[in-house]
């Protein structure tokens, strides 16, 4: 009868411990598929914002080329029209003064 108690005792204990290993396993799979999903989003979070970079590197060069435009509008306000006056008023001058000497 002893004997029998002794080797319910150890299937017992086989038991128990087997218990923690097979919850420990699953619990380190669950920790690992969590892991993994983990790192997906943040690459996919890293994605976006690359995305985002981007999308606003293109408005800005977008924005850059329409201020190109203006500003080649307002170089031939300012420096250009300026400077076809000063030479058509200098040619006005040189018609009227056809005896004017430079030296």
């Amino acid at each position: 009868m002893l004997i029998w108690q002794l080797l319910a005792c150890l299937v017992t204990l086989k038991v128990v411990c087997a218990y923690p290993q097979a919850h420990t396993t699953q619990i380190n799979q669950r920790l690992s598929a969590d892991k993994d999903t983990e790192t997906e989003l943040e690459h996919l979070l890293s994605y976006g914002r690359t995305l985002s970079r981007l999308r606003r590197a293109l408005e800005q060069l977008e924005f850059e080329d329409q201020a190109v435009g203006d500003d080649m509008e307002l170089a031939e306000i300012n420096v250009f029209r300026p400077l076809f006056r000063y030479r058509a008023e200098i040619a006005r001058q040189v018609k009227n003064n056809p005896q004017q000497q430079f030296g």
